[in-house]
């Protein structure tokens, strides 16, 4: 489950690019270390702006999704 509020660390599994009216976004499949054990994943959208560098982050990343309102509003990669 995703959390109303803060971060998440999770390994990115598959990225796509979607347009809506004209803003960007990306389609995040996450995998945490506890989805792994259960091969379990969860899919975020997150805005471009959201996104460190603005590009979407590589396939096997480890990243830190931060959400408010279980709305994306920051990734950037760790570790």
């Amino acid at each position: 489950m995703l959390p109303i509020a803060g971060s998440i660390e999770a390994v990115l599994v598959q990225v796509t690019s979607a347009s809506i009216h004209g803003d960007v976004y990306f389609d995040l499949v996450l995998q945490t270390d506890d989805m792994a054990q259960e091969d379990r994943a969860v899919q975020v959208r997150a805005p471009q702006h959201a996104v460190e560098g603005g590009a979407p982050p590589e396939v096997g990343s480890r990243l830190r999704v931060s959400f408010l309102m279980q709305q994306v509003t920051g990734v950037e990669v760790v570790g």
